[in-house]
């Protein structure tokens, strides 16, 4: 309980003083998603204040959905996770600090797969025979915020697999190990519904809305050098829009 701060001398309310305590350690990362709060009892104990001040700041953290309240159970922190356009943000880890998350990483497997076997897949591909498949989780706390796939031919990414750890960079690796910089870019991005498969590794329901993106990199020269799928559950995630007035809409 050290991120509380109450000052008694102080002429805040000690239940304002309680309640921006706990919403502090919510969004600095302190307090988790589904961590639980001390309870009131302790809270009144070590801090000499009365139940309904804790009573009191636990209610305005509920009602700003900080928090859930079970009844014999207990306050658990509720950390609502909704990002807007992090499908096109630089630096992802900043992003999630900056919303009070912690990132991490998760890979699910590394295999080599030929390109027969290659999922549906948007763009042309050239001839390569085969591909390294990486699969990985990308995480806000312990919560999935989005599943890729990330597909790179063998023959200019040799021995991939001795760089390979949850939590290193695909994007370092490709540009400082394998040297390949200045990349260009193509997208697709569609709505589609998850496949069970998909749905158990982001802990949503099967079926559930996600937004699909479809990205492939050349090199100046038009040469692939890799390509990778994601899938972005749809009550996580939101893209914003913006209409010029020139826009020209086919029907």
């Amino acid at each position: 309980m050290n991120y509380i701060r109450i000052n008694k001398f102080s002429k805040v309310p000690l239940y304002v003083q309680l309640y921006d305590s706990i919403k502090a350690a919510i969004q600095s990362g302190q307090l988790k998603d589904k961590d639980k709060l001390p309870p009131e009892e302790v809270l009144a104990e070590t801090f000499n204040i009365s139940r309904p001040v804790i009573r009191q700041a636990y209610r305005a953290l509920h009602e700003e959905g900080l928090i859930d309240r079970f009844q014999g159970r207990g306050s658990y922190v509720r950390k609502h996770i909704e990002f807007s356009n992090l499908i096109f943000k630089q630096n992802y880890n900043q992003e999630l600090r900056a919303h009070g998350f912690e990132p991490s990483s998760q890979i699910i497997n590394i295999d080599t797969i030929n390109k027969e076997d290659l999922p549906p897949f948007h763009f042309d591909l050239p001839g390569y025979p085969n591909y390294y498949v990486l699969k990985r989780i990308r995480k806000a706390d312990q919560t999935p915020l989005y599943f890729e796939s990330f597909f790179l031919p063998p023959t200019l990414f040799v021995d991939l697999e001795k760089h390979i750890t949850d939590n290193f960079s695909i994007t370092r690796t490709i540009t400082e190990i394998y040297g390949y910089r200045n990349l260009t870019s193509e997208c697709l991005l569609s709505a589609v519904k998850l496949d069970d498969s998909i749905a158990q590794l982001l802990e949503v329901d099967a079926e559930s809305a996600a937004i699909k993106f479809d990205l492939i990199h050349h090199d100046t020269n038009g040469k692939l050098i890799y390509f990778k799928i994601s899938y972005y559950p749809g009550d996580r995630h939101s893209i914003d829009v913006n209409l010029r007035e020139d826009t020209i809409w086919n029907t």
